[in-house]
């Protein structure tokens, strides 16, 4: 993860702690990408060791100050900016699309497979439920894609 990010991530948390919530709305971090697999849990007991271990360096003095001042909203906006925030919800429902696209296949062969692609593609990225399905729709789509070209 670029210092970039981690900065400006620090600067509205610095922003929001000085002056109010309202002012870290108008920051927005668009571009983190999700790079880590575990999570930063809080803590009060949480030390600046610990912070330092998680993410593999020492801590800026921007980290330091804001871990300073708020160590909630600091393990917040860590794990936002590793992009581990997703919601639990998304990650305990199956995928909308990869139902589509497995039931989809049964009857329109390359509709399903487009489903099963899409589905695919939005596992891969958000995570959660519903790889099998997507994969037996595309499985079943491409079967019934040749078959309908052999078919014609």
């Amino acid at each position: 993860m670029s210092k970039f990010v981690l900065r400006n991530a620090f600067v509205c948390l610095l922003a929001a702690t000085i002056f109010s919530a309202d002012a870290m709305a108008a920051f927005t971090l668009p571009y983190a990408q999700p790079v880590a697999s575990k999570q930063l849990e809080y803590s009060e007991k949480l030390t600046k060791k610990e912070v330092e271990a998680f993410l593999g360096r020492k801590m800026t003095s921007m980290e330091k100050l804001g871990f300073r001042l708020n160590k909630k909203k600091f393990v917040a906006l860590t794990n936002y900016t590793m992009g581990m925030a997703a919601p639990a919800a998304d990650s305990d429902r199956t995928n909308g699309w990869a139902i589509a696209g497995f039931v989809t296949s049964f009857f329109i062969g390359p509709l399903g497979l487009i489903f099963s692609i899409i589905a695919l593609g939005q596992i891969k990225r958000n995570g959660g439920r519903g790889y099998g399905l997507a994969i037996a729709g595309l499985v079943l789509g491409i079967i019934g894609t040749l078959g309908l070209i052999f078919l014609l």
